[in-house]
């Protein structure tokens, strides 16, 4: 199994945008754990608690069955999209990949 984690910083200047911004960029990382991608096996999508200016805003962790099923979310439509629309609102994003 793999495990996928990317955590976001988002891009607004003040604590009210980057929260409207972390509302929108949850609901549409969380349709990718809607069952429409093979080989999906969890998604989380959590904001940080937001008490330490340092932290990182937003964190996705999702389990995949193998490194081919990995791949193949990365290249599903569904990814592709909302990886784009996400985009919008990030500033920086740090991804590790791990078997467990």
């Amino acid at each position: 199994m793999i495990q996928h984690i990317v955590a976001f910083r988002l891009s607004g200047t003040d604590n009210k945008e980057k929260r409207r911004q972390s509302s929108l960029a949850q609901a549409e990382l969380r349709k990718l754990g809607n069952g429409q991608i093979p080989g999906l096996i969890d998604l989380r999508v959590r904001p940080d608690l937001g008490k330490v200016a340092t932290h990182w805003d937003l964190v996705l962790v999702s389990h995949h069955e193998s490194e081919t099923a990995l791949e193949n979310y990365m290249a599903h439509p569904l990814h592709v999209d909302v990886a784009q629309k996400v985009a919008a609102h990030v500033a920086e994003k740090v991804i590790i990949d791990s078997h467990i």
